[in-house]
């Protein structure tokens, strides 16, 4: 009798090839009577991928990133609907471990067309969707995405749409932005990055022809040009010169006193907040780029002053909130450059709950206070946060808050420049602040009274 690693060879040869099929995640066709193209087949040479390289705000810190999220994106090409009336792409993953993900679909301008968040992703049959309440997470599970050209809803079955409006259907291309927050296995949430393909059937007559024709529009590397990462050293090293500068005269710059938070719904307009002199051709409203699953608080602080406080109730994440952050840009460093930035996990509270953030010079820091960032000293009372240059502008992040927390800048709806209806439309989530000398400061924290005078503000 032969053995049992004989007699059943071809039966294990079988089963490791569906293991390692499965584990790389290989995209399949998923409809026969589909012509269906991984996009990805079209690339050649240095172009291996269609999406971009990791935009990890661990190390890419320009351009309005967070710490603890990485960005991905993609080009993809308008399809031309009149001769192949049901083509679309589709996005075809896994669901990743991670706190929060979503796809954004803006134009090259950056403006936003449509998104679709982790959790109103329905899954593919026989997975679940492990960012709805009741399921926890294991890997394997899968979605499909659509992106449509409004008019097509009807010639597709999937119910994940990412629609292209009428007002975005004369773009040449188009940017999808992969966004995960907090990636709980690796830094990719422990997936592979989706395949994206593309689908038709009505107007193919010969599948080489449509596909042969369809590659020619394909781009590599999701349209961010590789200089963009050897160019990051130069800001990182840009970036701990300006935070030496604080103290410089800097020109034009002049921010509200008594300190204003506001609504950041674009670049130009905040900008103008802190350089009211500028002309209106320089600020008018231009998108953003921003994550639409949130609104961004910001207020730009004066570091001639020698101590910066706030002070403000948190939202709890899980039940306020998916997630938030604050963080210290340096605006005019890469455009956004990302000097400092602490999460909901990284902010150490007052015994009231509420948190005080304390910003000065980086060589002026207090030894007492807290840097959530280093997570010195163990001991340490309050928080502390770096100026880091001439123009500090700090920014704090709401993501995905709860319908029952209606103080989130989300669900204001007035001028996102009032900020006594934004501070009545917040609560006690507005942060309270107030200038300090050094001596004034250290008065109070030896009296035992500066948090009551935040309150008194």
């Amino acid at each position: 009798m032969q053995p049992w690693t004989v007699r059943y060879k071809p039966m294990l040869v079988w089963f490791l090839l569906l293991l390692i099929l499965v584990d790389s995640q290989i995209c399949f066709p998923q409809a026969k009577d589909w012509y269906s193209l991984d996009i990805e087949q079209c690339l050649e040479g240095e172009a291996k991928s269609i999406w971009s390289r990791p935009m990890d705000g661990e190390e890419f810190q320009f351009g309005g990133t967070d710490r603890y999220a990485v960005y991905w994106r993609t080009l993809i090409p308008r399809l031309d609907v009149s001769k192949y009336p049901d083509a679309h792409f589709e996005i075809r993953g896994q669901f990743p471990h991670a706190t929060y993900f979503s796809f954004h679909l803006n134009t090259r301008r950056t403006q936003f067309l449509s998104k679709i968040t982790d959790e109103d992703i329905a899954p593919d049959q026989g997975s679940v969707n492990p960012f709805r309440q009741g399921h926890e997470y294991r890997k394997g599970n899968k979605y499909t995405i659509c992106i449509i050209q409004d008019g097509q809803q009807g010639k597709v079955k999937e119910p994940n749409l990412l629609v292209i409006p009428e007002a975005g259907s004369k773009e040449s291309e188009y940017v999808i932005l992969y966004r995960m927050y907090e990636p709980l296995s690796g830094r990719d949430g422990g997936v592979k990055l989706p395949c994206v393909f593309l689908v038709a059937r009505e107007g193919v007559i010969d599948e080489n022809l449509w596909r042969e024709e369809s590659c020619k529009r394909i781009k590599g590397g999701g349209g961010v040009p590789g200089f963009l990462f050897p160019f990051e050293q130069r800001l990182d090293k840009r970036s701990r010169r300006l935070a030496k500068r604080t103290k410089q005269p800097a020109i034009l710059y002049h921010p509200p006193d008594p300190i204003e938070f506001f609504i950041a719904d674009n670049f130009f307009g905040m900008i103008n907040r802190a350089f009211p002199a500028l002309p209106d051709f320089m600020i008018k409203s231009r998108p953003t780029g921003a994550n639409m699953d949130t609104r961004y608080l910001a207020a730009f602080l004066d570091p001639s002053k020698d101590v910066t406080g706030i002070r403000f109730k948190p939202p709890v994440v899980g039940k306020d909130v998916r997630y938030w952050s604050v963080s210290v840009y340096q605006p005019f460093n890469g455009l956004m450059y990302a000097y400092a930035t602490a999460n909901y996990r990284d902010l150490r509270p007052d015994p009231d709950g509420w948190i005080t953030i304390i910003f000065t010079d980086e060589g002026q820091k207090p030894t007492f206070l807290y840097d959530p960032v280093t997570h010195q000293p163990s001991s340490g009372k309050y928080n502390w946060m770096p100026y880091g240059s001439k123009y500090p502008l700090i920014w704090f992040r709401y993501l995905l808050p709860s319908p029952l927390f209606q103080e989130s800048p989300v669900y204001y709806k007035g001028d996102p420049y009032d900020t006594k209806a934004i501070k009545a439309h917040m609560k006690e989530f507005y942060p309270n602040a107030a200038y300090f000398t050094r001596k004034e400061f250290d008065e109070l924290v030896q009296e035992g009274t500066l948090l009551q005078r935040f309150h008194s503000q």
